[in-house]
């Protein structure tokens, strides 16, 4: 048993990288840099929009996120499914996400 354990810790620490994901590229940030595109900034957060005609699961993603930034911060982003305050929001000086998928 003992063995095996040697074994397996072994492989974990020779295959850490692999096993963790460390060294892979990342998405996310948790300070701002020159050319990121900031969700969540100083007392200000990005607008979401998503079209209504959408996938369910495009939706049900689009209210975890706006869920997820108001439990995680004291900012609630506006979600929008309709176009016209899609315009107002890209006219305003606020970030906007805009999520959806590319289908023919």
């Amino acid at each position: 048993m003992h063995k095996k354990f040697l074994l397996v810790s072994f492989c974990l620490f020779i295959f850490a990288g692999h096993v963790f994901a460390l060294g892979q590229v990342r998405y996310g940030e948790n300070a701002y840099r020159e050319g990121c595109f900031p969700i969540i900034g100083k007392n200000v957060v990005a607008n979401l929009y998503v079209d209504t005609n959408d996938f369910a699961g495009v939706l049900r993603a689009a209210n975890d996120l706006q869920a997820d930034i108001a439990h995680g911060t004291s900012l609630t982003p506006a979600l929008s499914h309709k176009e016209v305050i899609l315009g107002k929001m890209q006219s305003s000086s606020a970030r906007l996400v805009r999520a959806g998928l590319l289908t023919d």
